[in-house]
């Protein structure tokens, strides 16, 4: 997020080298970034599910933007 609330080439190609996906890289950078111009830092929340799942116990978490 912090890689692309400044829209140049290298970030572009930064971006891409760790999504290893055109279109994310794109919704990134037009989309979500802008709404975050202004913030500095803090993008996610992490919310705790339960103590674990069924089966083999593993920890679970829902992880959302803020608004």
């Amino acid at each position: 997020m912090t890689l692309a609330k400044n829209d140049t080439i290298a970030n572009r190609r930064l971006a891409f080298t760790r999504l290893n996906n055109k279109d994310a890289v794109k919704a990134l950078f037009e989309n979500v970034a802008p709404k975050f111009k202004q913030r500095p830092g803090g993008y996610t929340r992490l919310l705790k599910l339960s103590e674990g799942r069924l089966g083999d116990g593993a920890k679970e978490a829902f992880i959302a933007f803020v608004e």
